[in-house]
């Protein structure tokens, strides 16, 4: 009896003692699976990867030569366009009604609606810009310019108010575009000076027209506006950013040289006031200032922008 319990108990001996192996491991601390999947093997912190930066690179990379011919479509289409409208002007059955300008408006909102959903923003942001140029600010000009051409408007003998009233409201209507633009564009300040252009051209192209601004005239200013817009876009697709940034204020540097050179400068009447020329001084001023300013805005935009903004638009970049 005693021989066969022996065994049992050596064998329940070596039940209790464990394997070398097992002698010398010991257990990883247990994580939970949120935690453990911000640390790699080795226990170092994996870097954080924002949701944007994800969408952005799952997104497919941009030809930026493609993109910046794209961002020439609004303005090439809406100038081709106008220039149909001013041959064609004035238009059969249209009367008192601007036909011309519905007809353009038409046209532009339907760009926008067709290209809306694409990619890239080059595409269909800057048809809304150049709509409201075409819709608001250049009958105000129209106005404004009108209103600073008639004889004796002075602030001695109080003529003066309605022309200086039309033209804070041309200021304030630039202003907003110009800010529109560089919101709108943040992340590229070169393209954001590019689709502000032409809304810049038709100052210097409004103050320069000799005679009342009609529909027909104010379609031609349109169509000389943004087409001359639209080859600048073209042209800088070909040149690096340095340069871009450069060429909208040569261009509306140049448009107002040639202007003045061929007679389409300022129209002063003999028996109006030092006012007009202030009028004019600041109208044309703010167009070169905010064609300056428009990229530096959008550089400052880019530089308060949120951090998963940021580091999508560098991984966009590095894509591009």
């Amino acid at each position: 009896m005693r021989n066969d319990r022996q065994p049992r108990a050596a064998s329940g001996e070596l039940g209790t003692r464990l394997p070398e192996w097992q002698d010398e491991w010991t257990p990883q601390p247990w994580k939970p699976p949120a935690e453990a999947d911000e640390y790699d093997q080795s226990g170092n912190r994996r870097p954080r990867v924002s949701r944007a930066a994800i969408r952005a690179a799952q997104q497919p990379r941009l030809d930026r030569r493609r993109e910046q011919l794209l961002l020439s479509v609004s303005p090439a289409v809406t100038g081709l366009v106008a220039l149909l409208l001013w041959f064609l002007s004035p238009l059969p059955g249209a009367g008192s009604m601007p036909l011309g300008f519905v007809i353009l408006a038409a046209v532009q909102v339907v760009g926008y609606l067709v290209t809306r959903d694409d990619r890239p923003d080059a595409l269909a942001k800057p048809w809304t810009i150049h709509l409201a140029a075409a819709i608001g600010l250049l009958p105000m000009l129209s106005i404004q310019v009108a209103l600073i051409r008639e004889p004796y408007v002075s602030i001695e003998s109080g003529s003066a108010l309605a022309a200086v009233l039309a033209t804070m409201l041309v200021i304030f209507l630039t202003v907003v575009l110009a800010l529109v633009s560089a919101m709108r564009f943040w992340t590229r300040p070169d393209q954001a000076s590019l689709v502000f252009l032409p809304v810049a051209l038709l100052i210097p192209q409004a103050v320069g027209e000799r005679s009342q601004i009609g529909v027909g005239q104010a379609l031609g200013i349109l169509a000389m506006a943004m087409l001359l817009g639209a080859i600048a876009t073209i042209v800088s697709s070909y040149v690096g950013t340095g340069i871009r940034l450069l060429i909208p204020p040569v261009v509306l540097g140049v448009q107002i040289m040639i202007l003045w050179m061929a007679g389409r400068g300022p129209v002063f009447h003999p028996t109006s006031g030092g006012i007009v020329r202030l009028l004019y001084i600041l109208m044309l001023t703010t167009a070169v200032v905010l064609v300056v300013s428009v990229p530096i805005i959008a550089v400052w935009l880019r530089r308060w922008a949120p951090p998963s903004a940021g580091g999508a638009l560098a991984r966009g970049e590095r894509s591009g």
